[in-house]
């Protein structure tokens, strides 16, 4: 009898916690009135909460016991317990099959959302599973310390481009920055980081002739690998008097790497959707 109970408290002390499953799509926390189910390693989600928020329609059988998902030209179909599901009329095999709690039909996550054309993150530290785009924290170097970003009003007058404007991410504190054209006897070394928790975004305009530019990180984005980061740039407006010196305009972000992919690709854009550059990151090297 003692060994049967010993048995039993090692397995409940070792068996894997069990904790709330929270989704957002696009940013925003969906609420549920069935709360989403893990069956064999898969997430099942109740269907209408999530692919109505992906602008999808959803359409039940009660019948056939088959949920219909239209999406555009996307048409999906699930039974509940059939491990065989149509896309467009294809067959595909589910490792997990739709259910049915509490009058909800559920559904396997991430086989819904990437048929759909949207991607799917899972936040371990969070324990949030992200659909489609996700808004990210992140600081600013003011000249002196990294603080939490600030609005800044400002537009961008202008139609042409600076010739040396440029972009970087600064995954090392032995990356260095050039910045031309200025003459520098040795390249500029980024701001003090603890590079093993952040990684460092850097954008620079260019050269100005008068004062009044300015480059500002506005918000950065995730969708799955790529993460697109969203730039203000600023000019002088028409007639507004401005110093009348060269000036080089930059500015430092950082982020924690655990937001961001082992491996992806950075997208830096202006304030009216211009893509500026396009970089590729791998954390491991």
């Amino acid at each position: 009898m003692k060994r049967i109970i010993v048995a039993f408290l090692l397995f409940f002390l070792t068996a894997s916690p069990v904790y709330a499953i929270d989704v957002a799509v696009n940013g925003k926390q969906v609420n549920f009135d069935v709360e989403p189910k893990v069956q064999d390693g898969r997430t099942l989600i109740p269907v209408r909460f999530v692919v109505e928020k992906l602008g999808a329609r959803v359409t039940w059988s009660p019948s056939a016991q088959t949920v219909g998902i239209y999406k555009g030209d996307i048409s999906i179909t699930l039974g509940i317990g059939c491990s065989i599901a149509y896309i467009n009329n294809e067959r595909y095999t589910l490792e997990t099959p739709p259910v049915i709690v509490e009058g909800r039909t559920l559904v396997p996550l991430r086989f819904i959302s990437e048929y759909m054309g949207e991607s799917v993150v899972w936040d371990k530290n969070e324990k949030f599973i992200y659909i489609g785009d996700r808004q990210l924290p992140f600081e600013t170097f003011d000249g002196n310390r990294w603080v939490t970003m600030e609005q800044i009003k400002g537009k961008w007058y202008l139609k042409r481009e600076f010739q040396y404007q440029d972009f970087a991410v600064i995954q090392s504190e032995d990356d260095y920055l050039s910045k031309p054209p200025l003459k520098t006897i040795t390249p500029i070394k980024p701001p003090k980081n603890d590079y093993s928790k952040y990684l460092v975004l850097w954008a620079y305009l260019g050269e100005a002739s008068t004062g009044g530019y300015g480059i500002h990180f506005q918000k950065i984005v995730r969708n799955g690998d790529v993460i697109t980061v969203t730039l203000q740039r600023i000019s002088p407006a028409p007639g507004v008097i401005v110093t009348q010196a060269f000036s080089y305009p930059e500015e430092f972000a950082r982020i924690e790497r655990s937001y961001l992919p082992e491996k992806g690709v950075f997208r830096f854009i202006d304030q009216d959707g211009k893509l500026l550059k396009t970089i590729e990151f791998n954390q491991n090297i």
